[in-house]
């Protein structure tokens, strides 16, 4: 009888760093915590750059005149709009969304109002501020100006290049967790 034997020798090693690698692959927590962080960069940015890919609206000449501090304040900038280049120079000068900065810092900050939840699977990330959805998804106004439409300006979204962000997080996560093993 003729045969050939094959030995492989170090099975047992390999076998205990497959169970390893099987291991760290299974928790996904700090893969889905350094990803929570990416989406909040990218949530944020949206809103510092004033719309991703594309600008959001300015706003209107009432909606910068209604966010003066007080009266004064309302009345002294209305004094000023001829002698600045008129109430376009305002308009164009406001920072949607960030005027106050508070929708900002909330994105993904518990301690601000934001939202981060994760657990073995999944991440969530927002805001618990209460204005935020009707900003995010345009509103019609209820309040001193009745029906004025205010566009959506879509800040709680991910972008496509984020896309690409994300895989290429995933990727070098699991090549550290074989490399590790």
């Amino acid at each position: 009888m003729m045969g050939t034997k094959i030995l492989i020798k170090g099975l047992g090693r390999n076998l205990a760093r497959m169970k390893r690698i099987s291991r760290g692959l299974k928790d996904l927590t700090p893969f889905l915590k350094q990803a929570g962080l990416l989406v909040i960069e990218s949530i944020q940015r949206n809103i510092e750059e004033g719309g991703r890919p594309e600008k959001w609206p300015l706003p209107s000449p009432v909606t910068v005149l209604l966010r003066a501090k007080s009266r004064k304040t309302a009345r002294h900038k209305a004094k000023d709009f001829n002698s600045k280049g008129g109430i376009g120079s305002y308009v164009e000068s406001a920072e949607t969304l960030r005027d106050k900065g508070l929708l900002l810092a909330s994105i993904g900050h518990p301690a601000r109002g934001g939202i981060f939840l994760q657990d073995d699977r999944s991440i969530e990330v927002g805001t618990t501020l209460s204005y935020a959805k009707p900003l995010n998804d345009g509103f019609t106004t209820s309040g001193m100006i009745k029906g004025k439409k205010v566009p959506a300006r879509r800040f709680m979204m991910l972008q496509a290049e984020d896309g690409a962000r994300l895989v290429s997080l995933g990727k070098g996560w699991a090549k550290k967790v074989v490399t590790e093993a």
